[in-house]
């Protein structure tokens, strides 16, 4: 069962001072600690604090049942003089269920890329300008944008995504892959690798995009997981071992893992789970990154922003082509069905010397007609 804890400190001119005596009880003596809903005695009258250090004392009692808010007296008694002090504190909160976990999760609108896809890709351009890469994932993030600033840019390109194919793809749901785990920096230049994972789909795990890290906390022999959706994934993990981490997401295999003598401590591999198709990641991946160079090395050199912007007309010409799956340069999603000429007619425009200029068409009038 859940306990609730309450701590009093003792000053005198300032500072921390042991009381002569403290203990839990209302100026009737009736009840230390109460319930508020019905007054039943928690903590009886006359029960002493605990010291934890010069001045501080604490009590700690057992909830007798969650989500329960209590009314207390503390009683001090200093150089024989005697203070009380009111107060009510809250309870331990009922915890959230595995069904609640899953609709907590599926709460949170669902991402095209992850913020590791941005920082990846925009090491990829700046490098040789500044080292973005770092040791550690806050200072990476520190050289690019904060992941809450990285994730807005994903939503942005994830609606004009959206919006751009909403008349040709009602999703574009797929079965949740990963990309390869890379490592950091420091163990780049190392010969141990984590190759590759496994993603588990089933109709019971339903992964979500997320950024993931395994970090070795045990030289060559234990390492964690973390999911930048739902936190810690395991950790103390036997590198030796099959790991499937704690959501069910991600199965790790041993033989997945290489040359791990010469992993140290704090190493780290990163990698993204993406549930939409390859391209549409790709595409957000590219609309995303050249939205945060952009906002970072505008009038800058070598030319950040001017790749910011190839990356952006690259991403809309690959958004054009999908838009038009029944053109011989178009593309088409897995989940495509070709339209009947009934159903969605085209029209064509023919030039008097036989030339087709449908194209290039941009409103319904044009010198042609």
């Amino acid at each position: 069962m859940s306990t609730t804890t309450i701590t009093k400190k003792w000053y005198i001119d300032g500072n921390l001072t042991d009381p002569t005596g403290i203990v839990m009880s209302d100026p009737d003596g009736g009840y230390g600690v109460r319930r508020k809903d019905n007054e039943a005695e928690v903590v009886a009258d006359g029960t002493s604090m605990d010291k934890i250090s010069t001045g501080v004392y604490q009590i700690t009692f057992t909830d007798p049942a969650y989500d329960l808010t209590y009314e207390y007296w503390v009683e001090v008694d200093y150089l024989d003089d005697i203070y009380r002090f009111e107060g009510e504190v809250v309870g331990t909160e009922t915890p959230v269920s595995v069904e609640e976990e899953v609709e907590l999760k599926a709460s949170k609108r669902r991402m095209y890329c992850t913020f590791w896809d941005v920082i990846s890709e925009s090491e990829s351009i700046i490098t040789d300008k500044i080292d973005v890469s770092g040791h550690d994932i806050t200072t990476v993030v520190a050289l690019v944008k904060r992941i809450g600033q990285i994730e807005a840019k994903i939503y942005s390109a994830d609606g004009i995504i959206n919006t751009s194919l909403a008349a040709i793809y009602s999703n574009f749901d797929t079965t949740s892959w990963s990309t390869p785990p890379v490592p950091d920096r420091d163990n780049e230049t190392k010969s141990a690798r984590l190759n590759s994972v496994y993603i588990n789909n089933s109709d019971d795990i339903d992964p979500y995009s997320a950024t993931w890290i395994a970090e070795i906390t045990t030289t060559a022999s234990e390492f964690s997981l973390e999911s930048s959706l739902e936190g810690s994934q395991g950790t103390g993990l036997d590198i030796t071992s099959t790991i499937v981490s704690s959501n069910g997401d991600v199965t790790i295999l041993a033989a997945a893992w290489d040359n791990v003598a010469s992993l140290a401590d704090g190493d780290k591999f990163y990698f993204s789970v993406v549930d939409v198709h390859p391209i549409i990641h790709r595409i957000s991946v590219m609309l995303s990154t050249s939205m945060v160079l952009k906002s970072i090395f505008t009038g800058e050199s070598p030319n950040e922003s001017a790749a910011a912007l190839g990356l952006w007309d690259d991403a809309m010409a690959l958004l054009g082509k999908l838009q038009r799956p029944f053109e011989k340069d178009g593309l088409q999603l897995s989940a495509y069905s070709k339209p009947s000429t009934e159903s969605y007619p085209v029209r064509y425009v023919i030039t008097d010397d036989g030339q087709d200029i449908s194209p290039y068409l941009e409103t319904d009038t044009t010198l042609y007609e």
